[in-house]
């Protein structure tokens, strides 16, 4: 990711205190569809509007990127979702990951892509030996040469 999207985004974050940013990045996905918001009874907290644009920009951004995770994320949730809910989906990836960075105080260090497939493809794989155990098939994973 571009250096001066972290940079905006992490002076965005100082300004507020650090119990506030956690909250945030949950009711702006939650808030994103109508639906969502006739279904939920609570009152959800406002986003504000500077940190909504420089989110959803930097994660247009983000997607953009090549051999990143936030990029395996992207391809790999906007076949499901569409464009515009798998933004959202990864300006609140990144919102968690800023509030880490903040509240550990380590150097953000990017997973990769690779990273990102190896474990969607074991996730996969453990789901479909689940499913087929819970039918009554007995499964036993064999190494290849």
């Amino acid at each position: 990711m571009h250096q001066r999207y972290w940079r905006k985004l992490e002076l965005i974050c100082l300004s507020f205190q650090m119990k506030h940013i956690f909250p945030l990045g949950r009711a702006y996905a939650q808030a994103i569809t109508k639906v969502q918001a006739r279904r939920r009874a609570e009152k959800r907290r406002k986003v504000t509007p500077f940190l909504k644009g420089a989110l959803n920009e930097s994660a247009w951004a983000t997607s953009k990127t090549k051999n990143t995770s936030y990029n395996a994320f992207y391809h790999n949730l906007v076949r499901r979702k569409g464009k515009k809910k798998t933004l959202v989906a990864l300006a609140h990836r990144m919102l968690i990951d800023i509030y880490f960075v903040l509240k550990t105080g380590e150097h953000y260090q990017d997973m990769g892509a690779e990273a990102v497939h190896e474990r969607t493809s074991k996730k996969k794989e453990r789901s479909m030996i689940r499913s087929l155990e819970m039918i009554g098939y007995s499964v036993t994973k064999a190494a290849t040469a």
